[in-house]
């Protein structure tokens, strides 16, 4: 995705935390992709739903303010594993962890 720092950005109405709520929708985030079955980047499908990955604190204590998880969220399904374990399984894997070269996947624009 891209992310336009010069454009509006969203604001939230935070007088209740418990009920957050949009007031003004943001213009900053564009070109959103997400890989199909063969692994190839496309552009985000609005029709379409799909699988997120999240931690507890950003879906059930709606974390940082995304309550977009508990109010459109869909089948939430908690694996109680932590990203410690998963990141250990990985590595135990993969055996030696490298990052990849820059994709270019996300971008920000100042």
């Amino acid at each position: 995705y891209a992310i336009d720092l010069k454009k509006t950005a969203q604001k939230l109405n935070t007088d209740n935390p418990k009920q957050l709520s949009a007031t003004v929708a943001g213009e900053r985030v564009s070109d959103i992709q997400v890989p199909d079955s063969a692994g190839k980047w496309v552009a985000l499908d609005m029709e379409k739903n799909y699988r997120v990955l999240s931690n507890s604190y950003m879906v059930n204590q709606e974390g940082d303010g995304y309550f977009w998880f508990k109010r459109y969220g869909k089948n939430p399904n908690n694996t109680y594993s932590t990203f410690y374990s998963i990141l250990a399984d990985f590595a135990q894997e993969k055996g030696v962890l490298n990052p990849g070269k820059p994709d270019n996947r996300l971008r920000i624009m100042k």
